[in-house]
């Protein structure tokens, strides 16, 4: 199926990080496509607030509410002013994150924390808000936004390629639990919002392995050596 064709209609949504950027282009999407959307915002009230009345004088169904989603009782909280004012929760999609860069020698734990806590903690306690729910109506979708950098990282990402390269190992592990129960999860690795990737890159660029043979001292051929090599940029 298309997205143009994609009709969400009667469903509930919930995106993360939805007020701006990436999010709230999300968000837009499933407005349109007929789904009731509750957005969660951590400190930028003024554009969830102009987004929630712009889609409100629409005649779209969405409620916007302050969340931090590290905190899991602020999750909690948030999910249950999302169903109570929309209904039960559809579709998730884990778009929240934040960046703390620097280069691991000069990176302190808090930093660390922060992301870790933010990017791949707040996934989990979303999941975990919403996802019992989608089991009993055996019908839900999960989303989890990463990124290249998960497997490209740039110099000064070590916490934010660990978050995201997480974040990915979190949705193959979720899609084996819950695709029986009609439960599907997917990542989207999206490039840089407008632009290419760095280095000019589009989308995910994973590192490929070869392997090659080479000789020892004796001249023997059956040793192996393994080098990584830059993939080019994903279709």
């Amino acid at each position: 199926m298309l997205a143009q064709d994609l009709d969400l209609s009667g469903r509930v949504a919930v995106v993360t990080g939805g007020s701006r950027g990436i999010g709230r282009g999300i968000a837009e999407l499933l407005l349109e496509r007929g789904a009731a959307v509750a957005i969660a915002y951590r400190e930028r009230e003024q554009p969830a607030r102009e987004f929630e009345a712009l889609a409100k004088s629409r005649g779209q169904r969405i409620w916007a509410g302050k969340c931090d989603v590290k905190d899991e009782a602020a999750v909690a909280a948030f999910f249950e002013g999302a169903t109570r004012d929309l209904g039960p929760v559809d579709v998730l999609v884990n778009n929240a994150g934040v960046t703390r860069d620097a280069h691991v020698v000069m990176m302190d734990t808090p930093r660390w924390d922060l992301v870790l806590r933010t990017n791949l903690d707040g996934a989990y306690h979303c999941v975990r808000a919403s996802v019992r729910g989608m089991m009993l109506r055996r019908w839900g979708r999960i989303i989890n936004i990463t990124s290249p950098s998960a497997t490209m990282p740039l110099s000064g990402q070590a916490n934010y390629a660990a978050s995201k390269a997480g974040l990915i190992g979190l949705t193959r592990a979720l899609s084996r639990e819950l695709a029986g129960r009609g439960v599907l999860t997917n990542a989207v690795c999206p490039g840089r919002p407008g632009r290419h990737t760095a280095r000019g890159g589009a989308g995910c660029r994973v590192p490929r392995v070869r392997r090659r043979r080479v000789r020892d001292g004796t001249g023997d051929r059956r040793r192996r050596r393994t080098h990584m090599t830059k993939q080019g940029p994903t279709p």
